[in-house]
């Protein structure tokens, strides 16, 4: 359903730096994975080496657009300076084949925003300063039979409920 790539290095946000992204990313032998679609992770590296989710997003233009939209804005030019990125890429893939925008249907572009969110929901645990400020979830929802209640305090619908759902 999805295939990860990379991660590839952003070491600079200048041209030479995205231009050698890009590089890496075309040289990956991949056929179409720059003009596929899906999500892209950046991260950093904390002091102690371990990779950190700083940025989670979505294209369902091409991955290349993308990501020259962001460098052309400098989105990531303070986090870069502090060292290189990695940049991840989760390319909507069916039997092995990269889906391009040409070839996306509507269950490829909800797929693709339904697992940005699962992603930005996961990311946001492991890095509370993560530059999302849109799409952003809170990790658990109550609802009564499912999440977040006692299960000796559930209403006959709520045990109807988590009986189904086996929670």
């Amino acid at each position: 359903m999805f295939d990860a790539y990379g991660p590839f290095e952003l070491r600079t946000h200048d041209k030479d730096g995205i231009d050698n992204l890009y590089r890496q990313i075309s040289d990956d032998g991949t056929h179409n994975l720059e003009n596929g679609i899906g999500i892209y992770i950046i991260a950093s590296q904390d002091p102690a080496g371990k990779s950190v989710p700083q940025y989670v997003g979505r294209t369902v233009d091409e991955f290349g657009t993308r990501l020259k939209q962001h460098f052309d804005k400098g989105k990531f030019v303070d986090l870069v300076s502090t060292g290189p990125l990695q940049v991840f890429l989760i390319a909507r893939a069916i039997k092995g084949q990269i889906v391009i925008k040409s070839e996306a249907t509507g269950k490829d572009f909800l797929l693709i925003e339904q697992l940005e969110r699962d992603l930005i929901a996961h990311c946001v645990a492991q890095n509370k300063d993560l530059l999302n400020i849109r799409s952003r979830t809170k990790q658990e929802t109550y609802v009564a039979g499912f999440r977040g209640d006692d299960a000796a305090k559930r209403e006959p619908a709520a045990q109807a409920l988590a009986k189904l759902l086996g929670t």
